[in-house]
Parts: structure tokens; C-alpha cells; sequence
């Protein structure tokens, strides 16, 4: 793909990102931190952002939400 992209005319082609995407430090672990794991750097403290008192909260309820869809589908498929 970034071969296409890169074969348009200069004034056509997309930004390319490089580098880590700087919006994963808003992502937000649904359940526990494993105690053992070869990827510390996605197990760090999660970021709140400044001016949001209640991400916490709304954050957690939207991931037990979305675990709960996926117990209930995975019940009806089985």
C-alpha cells in the first residue's frame, strides 16, 4: 500500500505517520494487568486526561459493556 501511496503525485499523497501513535495513551485495559509479560510498555498506569473527572468511571463501565456483549454472543454462537 504505502508503495501506491507513495507512486501518487506529490500534492496527493497522504501524510505517512512514522513513529508511535499518539493517541494509544488514551487506551484504556479492560480487566487486569497480567503479573507476568513480555510487554511492559502496554501494561503502563493508564493516562486520564486533564479536565475529565469521570473518564475513569465512564471508561470502565464502556469496557465491562463491551465484555459483557461478547460473554452473551459468545453463549448464542457455542
Amino acid at each position: 500500500m504505502q508503495k501506491k501511496l507513495r507512486a501518487l503525485p506529490k500534492d496527493r499523497q497522504p501524510k505517512i505517520p512514522t513513529g508511535p501513535d499518539l493517541k494509544s495513551r488514551y487506551t484504556w485495559r479492560v480487566g487486569p494487568r497480567p503479573s507476568k509479560t513480555q510487554f511492559k510498555e502496554l501494561n503502563s498506569e493508564p493516562v486520564i486526561p486533564e479536565g475529565f473527572p469521570e473518564w475513569k468511571k465512564i471508561m470502565d463501565s464502556w469496557g465491562s459493556k463491551m465484555i459483557s456483549t461478547v460473554e452473551v454472543c459468545h453463549c448464542y454462537i457455542n
